[in-house]
């Protein structure tokens, strides 16, 4: 089981990170990190793949908010506006922690790749209910999953 004291954001697709922030800032009184861009390795028709994402955290509450900027054709796509998108969980084992939901009906999705195509970092798995987790490893994201090497 999954305990909802590892859940520690709740990840909304955006069309526009600038405008999203303000807005829900009027809407829910919450202050904004600063926006970062991040390449994130995944794997993709079975080739490790950089793709951009534009990220940024509410700065409260103990489950934040994450809006992510809309990216037509991946996972992070936005169909009419912004929408919610899935809740970031905290994992010991990620590969472990996949394996055992699979086994339990659910769907691996999308997943951080590392630099010889192994899972790594994050992979987000559906319910058979639609609702997608993301699943993060607590250690973190090994070196070459969150950052394009080529991009420095």
């Amino acid at each position: 089981m999954i305990e909802f004291s590892d859940v520690y954001h709740a990840g909304v697709i955006v069309p526009n990170i600038d405008e999203a922030m303000p807005e829900l800032s009027s809407r829910f009184g919450v202050t904004w990190e600063e926006p970062r861009s991040v390449s994130v390795a995944i794997l993709n028709n079975g080739k490790r793949e950089f793709v951009p994402v534009r990220v940024c955290f509410c700065k409260e509450g103990d489950v934040q908010i994450e809006l992510i900027d809309a990216i037509p054709g991946t996972v992070w796509a936005a169909e009419n506006g912004s929408r919610y998108h899935h809740l970031g969980v905290y994992v010991d084992d990620l590969v472990s922690e996949v394996k055992r939901l699979e086994s339990e009906g659910m769907k691996a999705e999308t997943w951080g790749v590392d630099e010889d195509g192994s899972m790594a970092g994050f992979c987000y798995i559906n319910d058979p209910l639609g609702v997608r987790i993301e699943l993060v490893s607590r250690a973190g994201l090994p070196p070459g999953v969150g950052t394009d090497p080529a991009a420095t």
